[in-house]
């Protein structure tokens, strides 16, 4: 059994108040009327790809935050509320938040290495590293590898979270550009 109701305004209990009104494509909320903090509006988070990528260095335990002025371009599939700028997503929302990536290189010879890792504020102290890989080529040369990490992490509104990449193949080489991708979204507020 369904039920259907018409209406074109939502009034208080007393019926002299207008808390909202309604239309065929939108409701509009009267001035007085609140939303708590608490209700999700809209989803928080987003999604990006690497549009364009830079050399990154060779250098061993060298981490490169891959957004800034690293030189490489990402491109955003969605981003709900602006968050994501720069290779940086900074929530306006204090909550757990799960984020991810994926990212490969192809010139790695025997015995080198890739990581992959996703931090808070930049920090590499305990708790703010999250989603970390790696792998190790045990080909001749030019292996393909491809990471994918994970890991929940919780952001206040004064923090940020962004992908850090490391490639150990004895030269500058880049990312590959639209298979690395870097997305995240709010689980909920603590």
């Amino acid at each position: 059994m369904s039920s259907e109701i018409k209406a074109d305004l939502i009034k208080d209990k007393s019926g002299t108040k207008t808390l909202a009104t309604l239309s065929s494509s939108a409701v509009t909320l009267h001035s007085d009327v609140t939303i708590p903090a608490s209700v999700t509006k809209k989803i928080h988070g987003f999604s990006a790809y690497l549009s364009s990528s830079a050399n990154l260095s060779s250098s061993a335990s060298s981490f490169t935050e891959l957004g800034g002025s690293w030189g490489g371009t990402w491109t955003e599939r969605w981003d709900s509320h602006d968050h994501f700028a720069s290779g940086r997503f900074t929530p306006t929302v204090q909550g757990v938040y799960l984020f991810g990536y994926s990212c490969g290189t192809n010139l790695l010879d025997q015995h080198e290495r890739m990581k992959g890792e996703i931090r808070k504020n930049g920090s590499t102290s305990a708790g703010d590293i999250g989603g970390h890989t790696f792998d190790w080529s045990f080909s001749s040369s030019d292996y393909t590898l491809h990471l994918t990490g994970s890991t929940l992490m919780q952001l206040d509104t004064d923090d940020y979270a962004s992908f850090w990449f490391l490639q150990e193949s004895g030269e500058n080489a880049q990312p590959f550009v639209n298979l690395t991708e870097f997305w995240g979204c709010l689980i909920g507020p603590v």
